[in-house]
């Protein structure tokens, strides 16, 4: 056969042969379970199961998404409404604006 992959006919569970030194490695292997028991204390795996544990070891740090534009998004509206929250807080004819203008959107509103 070569070694190559296996395939019971449906493209979408296609199964990789491991070469013989990486079985040993292959995530969900006895080998690997028994393996990644001795890697934390007893009581750890009250609280995480082996299958988390394992998934999250074997990606990398390129597996990781940040949606920074999402989050710019955010961090500035927090910004602006804390800047207004400011404003109200402290008063004066900037904070009357404000409040003019929530109140004649509320009125709008209805």
């Amino acid at each position: 056969d070569g070694g190559g992959a296996q395939s019971n006919g449906d493209s979408s569970s296609a199964v990789v042969a491991l070469p013989p030194h990486l079985a040993p490695y292959a995530p969900g292997s006895d080998d690997s379970k028994a393996a990644c028991r001795t890697m934390l204390p007893d009581i750890a795996w009250r609280s995480i199961s082996l299958g988390l544990f394992e998934a999250f070891y074997s990606h990398s740090l390129y597996d990781i998404h940040c949606p920074e534009l999402r989050y710019t998004t955010e961090i500035n509206r927090l910004r602006k409404e804390a800047d207004r929250l400011s404003q109200l807080k402290k008063g004066g004819s900037a904070a009357a604006a404000t409040m003019s203008a929530l109140a004649a959107a509320a009125a709008a509103a209805g």
